[in-house]
């Protein structure tokens, strides 16, 4: 079986809102520019990392995701716990 794997260095950047506007009697959709630049870094990395064919075979995705504990919860003894064993 085939693997494809790749890293994404930086903060993990969470999809925001889209902004609404109206022209006239129709209605534009944009990505907050925060998003938009994010999802183009992604696939920007990923293009690098992709094979020459397409894949037709059915696929599994694995993703881990490793994020900085905020404040509130290093701050708490309770809290930092219950992280640690999964509560």
């Amino acid at each position: 079986m085939n693997q494809i794997t790749f890293e994404i260095d930086g903060d993990v950047q969470a999809q925001q809102r889209p902004k609404f506007s109206r022209m006239g009697k129709g209605v534009s959709v944009r990505d907050p520019k925060e998003s938009k630049d994010y999802k183009s870094f992604v696939r920007l990395v990923a293009s690098d990392h992709a094979l020459d064919e397409l894949i037709t075979a059915p696929i599994i995705l694995c993703i881990d995701v490793y994020r900085k504990m905020i404040k509130e919860i290093m701050k708490s003894k309770k809290k930092y716990q219950q992280v640690q064993i999964g509560v």
